[in-house]
């Protein structure tokens, strides 16, 4: 199993979560330039599209909730060692086995490709969205 080389941000292929966006949120999804974004449930599902070349992208902004460790654990190992990665916008690795089981936060798992643009991109946005 590998993730998809595609590597040109206007021809990624995007998945968040049907039943987790708020309106800061469809804002973000709206300015990223991406060439289709796919609605699902399950991070694990989502992570297997990316894992199955059906999707690159994956984005988590927690809101009034957030994803837990169970949530991310399983599916970022198994992106990990298909090729892609798994961080925080900034760059950060994510965090298990703290005190909070709460992943907050802005959270890209991609391909890898083009991560490190992604998770600025995601980060200006957001950023313009909450001035």
């Amino acid at each position: 199993m590998r993730v998809s080389q595609r590597n040109a941000i206007e021809d990624l292929f995007l998945v968040v979560s049907r039943s987790h966006r708020d309106k800061r949120f469809q804002q973000l999804l709206e300015q990223l330039s991406c060439k289709e974004k796919h609605y699902l449930g399950s991070v694990g599902i989502k992570i297997a599209t990316i894992i199955e070349q059906q999707a690159d992208v994956y984005i988590s902004v927690s809101g009034k909730s957030a994803p837990k460790d169970w949530d991310f654990a399983a599916p970022e190992l198994i992106l990990t060692e298909a090729g892609g990665e798994f961080t925080h916008f900034d760059g950060t690795p994510t965090l298990y086995n703290q005190d909070d089981i709460n992943q907050w936060g802005g959270y890209m798992a991609s391909n890898g490709q083009c991560h490190q643009a992604l998770c600025a991109k995601a980060s200006a946005i957001l950023a313009q969205i909450d001035e």
